[in-house]
């Protein structure tokens, strides 16, 4: 059975292409960079995103706020049984995750808090 492409087509090389500089990958590796240097440090690793890994990770760095996400927790529950979805469960374990994010990370919640602020400033 013949080829279906020339020989003559198949047999050529393609020109090669000049090499060029990217010239969005420079931009975004300084960028992640930067972003990796600004990182800062860390009081405790990210916790999984768990109940029970979370309310480790809350008792560490934040323990005045364990009564907070208890309450959070058994409304997320109550809700998750009324509305027979986990939805509220998965919310509750996001808005956690979040606030522990911030807050073992100094300089995020430093951040954090300064736009808090900005942000109040603008009704």
């Amino acid at each position: 059975m013949a080829s279906p492409v020339p020989a003559a087509v198949a047999t050529r090389e393609l020109p090669s292409l000049p090499p060029r500089p990217d010239t969005l990958a420079g931009p975004l590796l300084e960028d992640t960079m930067r972003t990796l240097a600004d990182h800062g440090r860390e009081l405790i690793p990210r916790p999984e995103q768990t109940p029970d890994a979370l309310r480790v990770a809350l008792a560490v760095i934040a323990p005045g706020r364990l009564e907070e996400m208890q309450a959070s927790k058994d409304e997320a529950f109550a809700k998750a049984v009324e509305w027979q979805s986990l939805s509220p469960v998965q919310s509750w374990v996001l808005i956690w995750a979040r606030d522990i994010e911030i807050t073992r990370r100094p300089d995020l919640s430093a951040r954090f808090s300064q736009a808090q602020r900005s942000g109040a400033a603008y009704p």
